[in-house]
C-alpha cells in the first residue's frame, strides 16, 4: 500500500512555487500545489538543440545508445530540442508516464514509483522550439497520474482547455478534472472516484470520457464517465469488467466511432466498442498473445484503420482494424527492438515510433500497403523511454525519472521535387467527411460553400507546377463522390460543380487507391480541394467517407 503522506490530505489548492529539483518544502496535509510562476518552472528546462542521429537497424544499449562499437550511425531528420527534468515532492523524484500534445502546448502527468502516493502535470508551450517554457504545473501529494485526456470537443471561452487526469489514491481508481487557460493552470478543479484499484488510460468523445482501470481481478475493466451537461456531468454511468485492461484508443470522437481496449495478462485481448452516447456499444472480443508483463504501459494507437499495440515482452504487433481475427498484420519482436520491454507506440504522417523501455526509442516506416514494415533505427538519446507521442512535427518522450525528451523533425523539403503529406486535416492522420441523412444535408453537402467539413484544402501556390494527386479512400454505408479541384479562395469555392476529376466510391470497408495526374502552374490556382459528397445512397441513411495517405507532387 502506497504510504508515503499518512496524515490526511486536506482539499485545497496552494499557489506554491515550484521549479526544478531543489524545490521548497511542499506541504503533504494540502492536497494540490499549483505553480503559474514561468520563470521558476522553466528552470527544469535544459535547451539543447543538437541534430540526433540513427543506430541504424541495430539495437538499443542500456540508455538508447549503441550497444555495440561497430553498427552503422546515420543522420537523422530530428533534433533534441530540449530535456525537462522531473518535478519532485519533498525530495521525491516523480516519474514521467504520459505525454499529449495539443496544438503549441504538451501535457505530460507523472507519478511516484513504487508504493508511495504522489504525481503531477505540467503544461509546456512549444510554440518557440529555441525557448520552450513550462506555464503551469500541479502537484499532487496525494495521488498518482497515470494518463491524460485532452477535451477539445467543448469550447468554454476560447483560451480554457479542460483536462482530465487519471490515475489511483489511497481510495482506488480516480479522474481529476483541471482548467488550463492560455497556458495557466487555474483553480477549477473536481475529483471522481471510480470502482477499482488503478485508472491508466482514458479518451474523451462525443458525449463520454471512457478510462481504462488496472487490476488483477473484475474490478478492472472499461468504465464511461458522462460528460454531457446537466445534473449527470462527470459522473459514472457504466461500467465493462474484466482483468487487465490497459488501454483504450479511437478512430474519432463521433457515435459510432471505432474504439479499441486492449487487455494483458494470460488473458490479453483486443476488445472492440462504437463510441456511443450511451455508455458502451459493444462488438467483438479478439484473444491476442498472453503478455506476462502484468504492470506494463501496454499504450496503443489507431491510424490507418491500424491498430499498433505495445505488448511488453512480444514486442510490437500491428493488427489491421477491419480484420483483427486474422491475426497480426505485421510485428517487431523484443529482440528486434533491444531486448526492452515495449511501452507505447505513436504514429504521424512519417513514422511509427515505439517507446521500448531501457533500450530506447525506436523508428519505422508506416507499413506499407503490401505489409512490408521495416525499422529505420534506434534514436541515440539517454532515458527509458515508458511513452512517446508525435504531433506537429513534435515527438515527445517520457522517461521516467529522468523526465521528458523533445525532439523536432527538421527534415527540409527536396529542392527539385516535393511531396505534400503533412498538412492540417480533419481527424487527424485520416480525414473523414461529415456524416449526412436526409436531402438537406445531401445538398448542403454538394453545396462547397455550405459545408466545409466535407473538404480539405491542400496550399499549392509556392510551387510551380502540379504532376500528380494521390490517396487512399474507402466509405462506410453510403455512396461516396470524391471531387478534386483547383481554387483560388478557400471562401470562393465552386459549389456543385466535379472541377478537375470525380472519383466514385463504394459502400465497403476496403481500401483503393485514387491517382490523378495534372500538370498544373501555380498561377492557376492557390490550393488543391478534396470534397467527399454522398453519391446515391437512400435518404435518411448516415455515411462517413475516409481519406488517408493524401499526397500532392510537383516541382
Amino acid at each position: 500500500m502506497k504510504n508515503l503522506f499518512k496524515l490526511s490530505a486536506i482539499l485545497g489548492i496552494v499557489l506554491a512555487s515550484v521549479s526544478c529539483n531543489d524545490a521548497p518544502e511542499i506541504d503533504p496535509h494540502v492536497r494540490l500545489h499549483v505553480s503559474n510562476n514561468v520563470a521558476q518552472l522553466t528552470n527544469r528546462v535544459n535547451m539543447i538543440n543538437q541534430a540526433v542521429g540513427y543506430t541504424a537497424n541495430g539495437q538499443g544499449g542500456v540508455r538508447g545508445e549503441a550497444a555495440i562499437s561497430n553498427q552503422t550511425q546515420i543522420d537523422s531528420e530530428f533534433t533534441l530540442v530540449a530535456q525537462i527534468e522531473s518535478p519532485n515532492i519533498n525530495g521525491v523524484t516523480l516519474s514521467a508516464t504520459h505525454v499529449l500534445i495539443q496544438g503549441d502546448q504538451a501535457y505530460v502527468t507523472y507519478h511516484i514509483a513504487g508504493d508511495d502516493y504522489g504525481g503531477a502535470v505540467d503544461v509546456i508551450n512549444l510554440s518557440n522550439e529555441n525557448s520552450i517554457e513550462i506555464t503551469g504545473q500541479a502537484l499532487y501529494t496525494d495521488t498518482d497520474f497515470n494518463a491524460l485526456a485532452i477535451d477539445d470537443l467543448e469550447d468554454f471561452d476560447g483560451n480554457t482547455q479542460r483536462i482530465f487526469l487519471v490515475g489511483a489514491n489511497r481510495k482506488g481508481a480516480l479522474v481529476e478534472k483541471l482548467h488550463v487557460t492560455d497556458g495557466v493552470i487555474t483553480q477549477e478543479t473536481q475529483s471522481l472516484q471510480l470502482e477499482g484499484v488503478n485508472a491508466n488510460s482514458a479518451i474523451r468523445t462525443k458525449q463520454m470520457l471512457y478510462v481504462t482501470v488496472g487490476g488483477r481481478d473484475y474490478s478492472s475493466g472499461l468504465q464511461s464517465i458522462d460528460l454531457r451537461s446537466g445534473n449527470n456531468f462527470f459522473t459514472l454511468n457504466g461500467r465493462e469488467s474484466y482483468p487487465d485492461a490497459k488501454f483504450v484508443a479511437t478512430t474519432g470522437t463521433d457515435i459510432n466511432d471505432e474504439m479499441v481496449v486492449l487487455r494483458g495478462g494470460p488473458g490479453a485481448a483486443l476488445e472492440t466498442y462504437r463510441v456511443s452516447s450511451q455508455p458502451f456499444k459493444k462488438e467483438e472480443s479478439y484473444s491476442i498473445q498472453s503478455i506476462s508483463t502484468l504492470d506494463g504501459k501496454n499504450a496503443i494507437n489507431i491510424q490507418n484503420d491500424l491498430v499498433f499495440v505495445a505488448m511488453s515482452e512480444q514486442g510490437m504487433k500491428v493488427y489491421d482494424l477491419t480484420n483483427i481475427g486474422a491475426g497480426p498484420r505485421n510485428e517487431v519482436s523484443s529482440s528486434e527492438l533491444g531486448g526492452g520491454y515495449t511501452n507505447a507506440v505513436s504514429t504521424d504522417d512519417y513514422h511509427v515510433y515505439i517507446a521500448n523501455g531501457i533500450s530506447g526509442l525506436f523508428v519505422a516506416d508506416l507499413p506499407a500497403p503490401s505489409g512490408a514494415f521495416e525499422l529505420t533505427g534506434v534514436l541515440n538519446l539517454e532515458g527509458s523511454a515508458n511513452y512517446v507521442t508525435s504531433d506537429n512535427n513534435y515527438v515527445i518522450v517520457a522517461n521516467g525519472t529522468s523526465g521528458v525528451q523533445i525532439l523536432k523533425r527538421t527534415t527540409a523539403a527536396p529542392a527539385d521535387n516535393f511531396t505534400i503529406e503533412g498538412f492540417e486535416r480533419i481527424g487527424g492522420g485520416v480525414f473523414e467527411s461529415g456524416l449526412y441523412g436526409g436531402n438537406t444535408d445531401h445538398n448542403d453537402m454538394r453545396n462547397g460553400n455550405a459545408n466545409k467539413m466535407s473538404h480539405i484544402y491542400i496550399p499549392i501556390e509556392d510551387y510551380n507546377q502540379i504532376s500528380e494527386i494521390k490517396f487512399d479512400v474507402r466509405s462506410t454505408t453510403v455512396d461516396y463522390q470524391i471531387f478534386v479541384e483547383f481554387v483560388n479562395s478557400l471562401n470562393k469555392l465552386s459549389g456543385n460543380q466535379a472541377g478537375d476529376g470525380a472519383i466514385y466510391v463504394s459502400k465497403d470497408r476496403s481500401y483503393s487507391t485514387a491517382t490523378i495526374n495534372r500538370n498544373l502552374n501555380k498561377n492557376q490556382a492557390k490550393y488543391v480541394l478534396l470534397r467527399a459528397v454522398p453519391g446515391h445512397g437512400p435518404d435518411n441513411v448516415k455515411g462517413r467517407a475516409y481519406l488517408t495517405n493524401i499526397s500532392v507532387t510537383g516541382n
